[in-house]
């Protein structure tokens, strides 16, 4: 507990309405949000987030939703090789026809970061000495970073505070994860098939949902959990 932690009177938040939401792209999440994007194998999740996080550090609309303003990006990948990262890069960059000089995009490949107490003062240790705060982490992928087992709670839970420090720092975290096969039957809520302990889900403040529409074509994004704004409508994507 931080000793230090500011203790509000009821009056204080009862009697003046709360500040607006700084949206960073809405309605998906705002500003000190704990995301979680969790889909399927092949629906293009580091595609996906790669393409959010340029269009986040130009300050342009993502789909048609609005980005209100240019935000600093770092795209921590501790699941795929970094040539790959370079190359998905590069080839979004060329088709969005950047203009990449000074944009506020990071990415650290493959550095062994954990999500321990170590290891998350080491990630802000680093970041401040090069002067590369960023206000967005997108996290490459929950089984990489865990210290611990994704299906127990308790581990979960400790993640998740864990993952606070970041959030004092004023970033948002967006955590990339994995969803379950799909059943046979075809009965089973999207809400249901993150992998792991419902903690996962329990955690964040926001958690999108990446299914296959047409193998290995389209896949939709869908809204499942969010505590300040309502479900965002569905989103279909073509590579």
């Amino acid at each position: 507990m931080n000793p230090r932690a500011p203790l509000y009177a009821f009056q204080t938040w009862a009697s003046q309405p709360p500040p607006a939401l700084d949206w960073q792209i809405e309605p998906l999440w705002a500003q000190g949000d704990r995301v979680v994007l969790y889909g399927e194998f092949g629906s293009f999740k580091s595609w996906v987030c790669l393409h959010v996080g340029i269009h986040l550090a130009q300050g342009i609309p993502w789909l048609g939703l609005p980005v209100p303003k240019p935000r600093a990006v770092l795209y921590l990948d501790e699941e795929m090789n970094p040539n790959t990262t370079h190359r998905r890069l590069w080839r979004l960059a060329k088709g969005l026809q950047l203009d990449t000089h000074d944009l506020p995009f990071h990415v650290l490949s493959r550095a062994g970061f954990m999500v321990t107490p170590h290891g998350v003062d080491q990630l802000l240790a680093l970041l401040k000495s090069q002067q590369r705060l960023p206000e967005i982490i997108f996290i490459e992928t929950l089984t990489r970073v865990l210290d611990g087992n994704e299906n127990l709670a308790a581990d979960m839970a400790r993640f998740w505070n864990r993952v606070n420090a970041l959030l004092a720092h004023g970033m948002t975290v967006v955590l990339i994860h994995h969803m379950t096969k799909p059943p046979f039957d075809g009965h089973r809520r999207i809400r249901d098939r993150a992998r792991g302990s419902s903690e996962i889900l329990a955690g964040p403040d926001v958690a999108l949902a990446l299914e296959i529409v047409t193998e290995g074509q389209r896949s939709k994004l869908s809204g499942v959990k969010t505590r300040d704004a309502p479900l965002p409508r569905h989103l279909t994507l073509q590579l």
